[in-house]
């Protein structure tokens, strides 16, 4: 039995402007045939497909499409839900109409889920509305492409007597000659024009310019980019205060979903990192028999805490005749998930400001369990033994520096294009170190939260900018303007 194949589009970079049609289909696919700039988070929704990576770059196509309608058509023949993932729209510049009427000519079902095109989305996330009363009544979207001749295909008289706002895809190579036929057309020199490079993405830029200036001051943009020319280009509205800036975010795999979804709230573009790995340890029997306190030093310890009560065939319940206590907001809220509210928990994040908050409320007779990693912070051991109270670690797990980058990330903080690399413990400046030992420090800005994060970026002489806590709103707060 054949299968049936779906053209989804991606969008036009940022993850989060997938539409949730499009989640859903990825999350029940069979095979995933998908573009160059597809974000690999789209992707990891679908960790139960197959994957084909069909890309194409300027003037390099490894798979031709013809090739490319045959791997369709030759997955839909196993059966199964078979998705084309194309960024932006398929049916917009991104030849899906071509892939659709093969597949059908062949009896294959195609149908087609719309993606938000770059064309609006690149220009609305640089400030750019692509309509405006009084300055833009009409939007008009041209391919930069040229045919196998080397030759636009454009109307440039036609698109000079238009008005309204001229966008062009995929006219990186032939930016000047787009312009030049506008002008010679005799479209006013003094028109302002915009370039936006990787458009909702990390390292979005916005160039701007005239139509007579705009190509040499764009000289050097890599694809992907759209020109657009047009009254509105003068605007730059609803920019958001991190609009153009680049966070690379060190925290272990799964874990920097919440501060990467508020930087990208911020207009902040992000790269995920993972400078450390968290290895699971079985610390044996834990102490639930009470009283005394269990001390959850970080959002993991929290998470790790409940998967061993689920071994033991216990839940919350056990938790009875325990009090808890917690580092800050994040490990609070780990515990919120299970239906816990801690008895103890600081106004101001780390050991120090906990113990200033503990100490008053263990009684004699309360032993004190620290739950957490197996290389705790000193400033709450060495409170407690100050304070003459009993304590005991139990380590639930360890954790290991390692740095694996993509080549995206490496090139990126090679070149200068991250504005800041945000560290929670010293392990993961190691980690960070360990993979990008020649990386010069004038690159990036160290952002710190903890002791053990600026010690260590500190040895290395990094530029720092402390943060108060690792939580999404103290991170925000450091960095913000």
């Amino acid at each position: 039995m054949k299968g049936k194949v779906v053209l989804l589009g991606a969008g036009p970079g940022d993850p989060g402007l997938l539409t949730l049609r499009g989640r859903e289909l990825l999350q029940a696919a069979d095979t995933v045939v998908y573009d160059r700039l597809v974000s690999p988070e789209l992707l990891e929704l679908a960790p139960q497909a197959r994957k084909i990576d069909v890309g194409k770059e300027q003037g390099r196509h490894p798979v031709p499409q013809e090739a490319i309608n045959q791997i369709l058509l030759e997955e839909a023949g196993k059966g199964g839900l078979v998705l084309r993932l194309k960024g932006g729209d398929p049916y917009l510049f991104g030849r899906g109409g071509e892939e659709a009427a093969y597949l059908e000519e062949r009896g294959v079902s195609c149908r087609e889920v719309p993606g938000v095109t770059s064309a609006l989305a690149a220009l609305a996330s640089a400030g750019i509305p692509a309509t405006y009363r009084g300055l833009s009544n009409s939007v008009h979207i041209i391919t930069g492409h040229t045919r196998d001749n080397g030759a636009l295909e454009i109307d440039f008289p036609a698109l000079s007597r238009a008005g309204g706002t001229l966008i062009f895809l995929m006219a990186v190579s032939t930016m000047k000659a787009v312009t030049g036929g506008l002008l010679s057309a005799g479209m006013n020199p003094a028109t302002p024009a915009a370039v936006v490079e990787r458009g909702t993405c990390p390292g979005q830029r916005r160039i701007t310019g005239t139509l007579a200036t705009i190509g040499d001051l764009a000289e050097g943009v890599e694809s992907p980019a759209i020109l657009a020319v047009g009254e509105v280009c003068r605007l730059a509205l609803g920019l958001a205060p991190l609009s153009g800036r680049t966070a690379v975010i060190t925290r272990p795999a799964g874990r920097g979903a919440d501060l990467a979804g508020a930087l990208r709230q911020e207009g902040a573009g992000v790269f995920s990192l993972p400078c450390l790995e968290l290895r699971p340890l079985v610390p044996g029997p834990l102490p639930l028999e009470g009283p005394g306190w269990l001390v959850l030093t970080s959002p993991e310890s929290a998470a790790r805490l409940f998967v061993l009560l689920e071994e033991q065939g216990l839940d919350a319940r056990a938790l009875g005749r325990m009090k808890l206590a917690v580092t800050g907001s994040g490990t609070g809220a780990e515990l919120s998930r299970h239906g816990i509210r801690p008895d103890c928990w600081p106004e101001q994040w780390g050991g120090g400001a906990l113990a200033q908050a503990l100490l008053p409320r263990v009684k004699p007779e309360e032993p004190v369990w620290l739950l957490g990693a197996s290389r705790l912070s000193p400033a709450l051991p060495e409170a407690l033994s100050a304070a003459g109270v009993s304590w005991k670690a139990i380590p639930l797990y360890e954790t290991l520096p390692c740095c694996r980058p993509t080549e995206e990330v490496r090139s990126l903080l090679e070149r200068g294009g991250a504005d800041w690399v945000i560290f929670a413990s010293g392990s993961a400046v190691e980690g960070f170190a360990a993979g990008f030992p020649e990386l010069s420090p004038e690159r990036f800005t160290a952002v710190c939260a903890g002791a053990s994060a600026q010690a260590a970026a500190q040895t290395r002489g990094w530029r720092i900018l402390p943060a108060s806590s690792p939580s999404a709103a103290d991170i925000l707060d450091a960095i913000r303007p």
